[in-house]
């Protein structure tokens, strides 16, 4: 194992790759549920959405809403497992205490990132709120109020989640959202440029998987005009190899940004310059 120090590289492709192998072995079977959960989930979610479109009713729309809210709490739950996973690795860390064989500072992740999800869809709620006074009041500038919302959001992301991973891991005193908030204050711009990269990469990666899926036959094109009825049936007889071709990406992006994130708090405390 080689744990991360001040002097690595800003961007840890280096340290993935020497851990390849542990990391694989650490997030090898909360990654597989993930997967088969993802699958699962949206099987059921797209079969009773498409029951819901052909003949709406309310039980049917209450099952939607309570399939997605369940997905939510499993999928953040099997994230916070291989993002605290990578963190201690990369930190050098020992996992300590555990409960129902997962640790305490996987517990206090999910916590902290059930907690992050409440506080992101406040303002995803209240943007959608802004969005409808705007439209009835016939803004002309409404496209703004879109822009200004996707920039909040990523600088939200950036100061309260990216550091999480390495607030938990450490038993880092304190409410995890606001030690993060206060040991990502003065790294903004390079924590935005690290999450930008990473997203970059994993799009990346996921539309080279989907290329590959497309042209051997795997994934059907999606329907461009048809209703929303046959767009989600369409959806659905493409899901498994979408889940696996999201999947990837998904991987690609979460080892490297808690890899990334636990270079730029091990550097937070050893008082290196952001710069």
């Amino acid at each position: 194992m080689t744990a991360l120090t001040h002097r690595a590289r800003l961007f840890p492709l280096q340290f993935v790759w020497k851990n390849a192998a542990s990391i694989v072995r650490r997030i090898g079977a909360p990654c597989l549920a993930g997967a088969l959960s993802i699958y699962g989930f949206f099987s059921v979610y797209m079969w009773e959405l498409q029951a819901y479109l052909s003949n709406p009713q309310d039980s049917v729309g209450s099952r939607v809403l309570g399939i997605a809210a369940l997905a939510l709490l499993v999928l953040v739950f099997l994230h916070s497992l291989v993002v605290a996973r990578v963190a201690q690795l990369a930190l050098g860390v020992e996992a300590k205490g555990e409960f129902l064989g997962i640790t305490r500072a996987e517990w206090r992740l999910y916590t902290a990132n059930l907690q992050f999800c409440i506080v992101l869809l406040f303002f995803v709620l209240a943007f959608f709120g802004l969005h409808a006074v705007t439209e009835r009041l016939h803004w002309p500038h409404g496209q703004w109020l879109h822009i200004f919302q996707g920039l909040f959001l990523f600088w939200l992301t950036t100061r309260l989640w990216f550091l999480l991973a390495p607030v938990c891991v450490t038993n880092t005193k304190g409410e995890a959202l606001l030690v993060s908030w206060r040991r990502s204050a003065g790294r903004f711009w390079r924590i935005a440029l690290l999450l930008t990269a990473i997203v970059l990469t994993a799009y990346i990666v996921q539309a080279a998987v989907g290329m590959i899926l497309h042209a051997a036959g795997f994934i059907a094109p999606l329907p461009t005009s048809e209703a929303l009825a046959g767009y989600v049936s369409s959806y659905r007889e493409n899901l498994l190899p979408m889940v696996a071709m999201t999947n990837i990406a998904y991987i690609v992006f979460v080892v490297l940004a808690a890899a990334a994130s636990a270079q730029v708090y091990s550097d937070e405390r050893a008082g290196v310059s952001p710069a």
